[in-house]
């Protein structure tokens, strides 16, 4: 394999920041936690991005980036369906597919999976290796190699060996982020979706750098470090644009025009829960997402509802 450049990869697609920004560029960058303005006017091509976060990267050096271009193939299309979506319309069997692959992707490229993920894979195998060192099938292999049978703990050494560089090998994320994906749009298959949009003259939608929302509504856990996997979800919420967000529901539910400003904070306080350490906004939008920050305690996740938007 040749030798390859480090890329520059975004968490968060440039495509998808671009429904947020201003002349579909500049963004506001928020610090989460603070409600302080990282850089009130960052280019979307700059922002949020880390070398190589889901390439495989060799011990001779060499960059397998195929998992970026497909994502970034695949997102040129769905990206352009998912624009077509309008409040009050009916949204199609192609639009809803192309929104679930827009969650689907972002749900797996974010780097809240990757610790979810190596912490379950790296259980599951830890549960499992005394498990296979105790297999007569492994212990006759063994036998039949070696002209012995093994020592005690060395089966069980030679398993956690294998085990661990597994999980250290270069293509282990990479893998599972494509696994993950693939895995993730069944799932959100079979939600029906709600539409929820804000009036023009309001401040409008943000986007957080782990951008879709899943979790456990009722007991205010979010994302896959505090509510698991998103089979276990109540809530499920994608952002399509300044002006729009989708939320999952079991159930057809009608769509809703934001008109107050409480409505769009308490939107946004739901955006914001699985953020790591930034949220973008508009930079019209700026002094409003601050202050929502700020006051992030006055919208607790387990009193949100339909009667709080309206």
């Amino acid at each position: 394999m040749p030798e390859k450049p480090r890329r520059r990869q975004h968490l968060v697609s440039r495509g998808y920041q671009r429904n947020f920004a201003a002349d579909n560029t500049w963004v506001s960058v928020l610090d989460v936690h603070s409600g302080q303005t990282v850089c009130a006017r960052r280019s979307i091509g700059a922002n949020w991005r880390i070398d190589d976060f889901i390439s495989a990267i060799f011990p001779d050096g060499t960059v397998d980036d195929a998992l970026e271009r497909e994502f970034g193939e695949r997102e040129r299309v769905f990206l352009r369906v998912v624009r077509e979506i309008r409040l009050n319309q009916r949204v199609g069997p192609e639009q809803k597919d192309a929104l679930d692959d827009l969650a689907a992707v972002h749900l797996a490229r974010n780097s809240a999976f990757k610790v979810a993920h190596q912490k379950v894979v790296r259980g599951t195998l830890e549960q499992e290796w005394p498990k296979l060192a105790q297999d007569e099938r492994l212990i006759l292999t063994f036998a039949r190699q070696w002209g012995r049978s093994p020592e005690p703990g060395e089966l069980e050494a030679i398993v956690a060996s294998a085990g661990n560089l597994f999980v250290s090998s270069p293509d282990f994320f990479t893998s599972g982020v494509q696994h993950a994906a693939s895995g993730f749009r069944p799932l959100l298959a079979k939600w029906r979706v709600q539409l929820v949009g804000c009036a023009d003259e309001l401040p409008g939608f943000v986007l957080s750098d782990n951008p879709v929302v899943h979790g456990r509504r009722r007991e205010g856990l979010f994302g896959f470090l505090r509510a698991g996997a998103i089979g276990g979800a109540d809530m499920i919420v994608v952002p399509i644009s300044r002006r729009l967000v989708a939320f999952y529901s079991a159930r057809k539910l009608p769509d809703i025009l934001i008109q107050t400003k409480n409505s769009v904070q308490w939107v946004n306080a739901i955006l914001m829960q699985v953020a790591e350490r930034e949220v973008l906004c508009h930079p019209d939008d700026e002094q409003a997402t601050s202050r929502l920050i700020r006051n992030l305690d006055r919208y607790p996740a387990a009193k949100f509802d339909s009667i709080n938007i309206h």
